[in-house]
């Protein structure tokens, strides 16, 4: 009973954090990273988490790739985070690699899986494939959220966000 009820608070988390519908108001202070990292974690799915480093880390070069090309650095959205993060636990834990169904339109997103490897190759991966570079590259996109999860057998699964 206990896995059923922790479970359907994370797919209500996760749908919450993927709609949109959790929003601060225009007044709201800007939330911390230590917040972010704390909500991100009470979220999770038991299992291989992201943590603060990891994030911190993805963003820094995503954004460092950005400047060499001429573009803005992103801000880090608490809303495309959480979204992004229980995305990549979501494969991690069921093995398929595929982006949000439900995105459509509502933020780009870059998706990569790798055995074998460290996180810090997924930025890389997607710098040299012609539609993730796009999406990084994107001058409207003014956020980012990041998210990272490992499976039981060592795959890294990691997901980018993007929205304006």
């Amino acid at each position: 009973m206990r896995f059923v009820k922790k479970t359907v608070m994370a797919c209500t988390a996760f749908a919450i954090a993927t709609t949109g519908l959790v929003a601060q108001p225009a007044s709201a202070a800007p939330i911390s990273q230590e917040t972010l990292d704390s909500l991100v974690k009470s979220l999770a799915v038991p299992g291989g988490v992201l943590n603060p480093v990891e994030r911190q880390r993805l963003v820094a070069d995503t954004n460092a790739f950005r400047v060499q090309n001429g573009k803005r650095p992103l801000a880090v959205s608490p809303d495309l985070s959480i979204g992004a993060q229980l995305w990549a636990e979501y494969m991690a834990k069921t093995g398929q690699f595929m982006h949000y169904p439900f995105g459509n339109g509502r933020f780009g997103e870059n998706i990569w899986m790798a055995k074998g490897v460290s996180y810090t190759e997924a930025v890389p991966g997607w710098i040299n494939s012609p539609g993730h570079r796009q999406n990084m590259l994107t001058d409207s996109y003014t956020k980012i959220g990041i998210g990272v999860a490992y499976a039981p057998d060592g795959t890294v699964y990691a997901v980018q966000r993007f929205k304006r």
